[in-house]
């Protein structure tokens, strides 16, 4: 295995960085964060989306998830804390949106099984991984006869700032 840390791009290299739901498994996000400014070029941005802290999402990973796989699950979402470390490892925040989405299947069945699969789930069953999802989470059903799960994400845009040269 590969140490995450240092990233493998010289300084100011890099236009965009994008991290889409990992990082609620790093327990101190401080040193990812200067260490993404570093090979960030000036004026580039980070788009960081991932589970908000007390959100249903996160509710439903840490309980169901966490007691029904093969390894837990305990995150470290994002919250007023992150904005901090990011603040203090020098990126300006341009926005931040908590955003509401569906994950859509066919049927009941398929969300079931995809649950069941991507998490993991080997102490439970895909029907009670589907019976967790509805119960936790919640379930629409679509126009077209599909159903969708309902997620939701916290997606920080940020910017690093750029360099000002002062002349004399």
């Amino acid at each position: 295995n590969r140490p995450l840390l240092p990233l493998p791009w010289d300084d100011d290299e890099l236009d965009v960085v994008v991290s889409l739901a990992g990082l609620h498994h790093l327990e101190d996000k401080r040193e990812l964060f200067t260490e993404i400014a570093r090979v960030l070029k000036p004026g580039a941005r980070f788009i960081l989306s991932d589970v908000a802290e007390g959100s249903a999402t996160a509710r439903f990973l840490d309980g169901f998830v966490g007691d029904h796989n093969s390894t837990g699950h305990d995150g470290r979402y994002l919250g007023e804390r992150t904005f901090e470390e990011l603040q203090a490892a020098g990126w300006h925040i341009a926005s931040s949106q908590q955003q509401d989405f569906t994950w859509n299947f066919m049927d009941r069945e398929e969300m079931g099984d995809f649950a069941y699969h991507l998490f993991d789930i080997c102490k439970s069953t895909p029907h009670g991984a589907a019976d967790a999802i509805e119960r936790e989470l919640g379930i629409v059903h679509l126009p077209d006869g599909r159903i969708g799960m309902n997620w939701s994400l916290l997606t920080i845009a940020c910017v690093k700032p750029e360099l000002h040269s002062t002349t004399r």
